[in-house]
């Protein structure tokens, strides 16, 4: 039935849209009022505290870890190398003979 259904069309729907103006310098202007209000804050002693603290644990995190994961890396090569000589033993020693 809904084939048929020519006289009982639903109607559009309608936005209330309203473009807004935009204007460059007034943007450039706020913008500059809102740093130069952000700048006049009260500098509270301390607050910027436990960040650079999180950020020297972090950069002393990253610089201890590089010569660790170095080490194991040699580490684990050594014993895997250890291991190949003790399970090819047998092949190894035939073919020095």
């Amino acid at each position: 039935m809904a084939l048929f259904n020519f006289f009982n069309v639903p109607k559009h729907r309608s936005f209330n849209y309203q473009p807004r103006y935009y204007d460059p310098k007034r943007e450039e202007l706020e913008g500059r009022i809102k740093a130069a209000e952000s700048h006049n804050d009260v500098h509270i002693i301390g607050s910027h505290i436990r960040g650079k603290i999180q950020k020297a644990v972090y950069e002393g995190r990253k610089s201890s870890m590089s010569p660790m994961i170095s080490r194991i890396i040699i580490l684990v090569s050594i014993l895997a190398m250890m291991a190949v000589v003790y399970f090819f033993a047998d092949a190894l020693s035939n073919f020095f003979k």
